[in-house]
């Protein structure tokens, strides 16, 4: 379980970088959906897989 937390620990701060670093408003909004997402996971939150996750 510890490695899902670093695993979304890792994730957020990529996309935190990602959505500070976009010049597109659209694509800023959409890094920082992906950042909260991982964040809730971090913080022990079952997600859901979306319809991109599941492949």
């Amino acid at each position: 379980m510890q490695s899902d937390i670093d695993y979304y620990r890792t994730r957020a701060a990529e996309e935190r970088a990602r959505a500070a670093a976009a010049a597109d408003p659209a694509v800023r909004r959409a890094h920082e959906a992906m950042a909260e997402r991982y964040e809730r996971g971090a913080a022990g939150e079952k997600l859901d897989l979306g319809i991109v996750e599941r492949g």
